[in-house]
């Protein structure tokens, strides 16, 4: 169920602040702004560490995913929000599709699946929360 909140959490933050490009200007003007109430400490949730546990044991089992996305997915932040989104109840918002069965990369949508974790695209997020845009 999505409410109407929406936040970052510590993994985001720190991939968006290795960046250098208007994502990582937002996020240091939310942080300069004293927002850093939108950005949870995931990693310090012990529930969350166990979720991301749980997360790579079955991304690392899978003999379908190659090596390097194994790599490539569990370096980002994707699997802590996924993680968090399990031990806190919420929803994840991706632009990723659900990856063709043949597939041998690491997706957002099939984790959340696996481990019973709702996940939706932006635009649906957008929908249900009424946001219109407007020039």
């Amino acid at each position: 169920m999505i409410s109407e909140e929406c936040a970052l959490i510590d993994a985001v933050e720190k991939e968006l602040l290795d960046g250098n490009d208007e994502l990582t200007t937002w996020i240091k003007d939310l942080k300069n702004k004293n927002n850093e109430q939108l950005i949870l400490k995931a990693k310090d949730d012990p529930e969350v560490i166990e979720n991301y546990r749980r997360i790579a044991e079955l991304v690392y089992n899978d003999p379908k995913f190659k090596p390097r996305y194994k790599e490539n997915f569990l370096s980002k932040a994707d699997p802590w929000i996924i993680a968090a989104a399990k031990a806190w109840g919420d929803t994840v918002v991706t632009f990723e599709k659900m990856p063709e069965p043949n597939s041998t990369k690491v997706k957002i949508p099939d984790i959340c699946k696996r481990i019973e974790v709702s996940c939706i695209t932006l635009y649906e997020m957008m929908r249900t929360l009424k946001i219109v845009l407007r020039n």
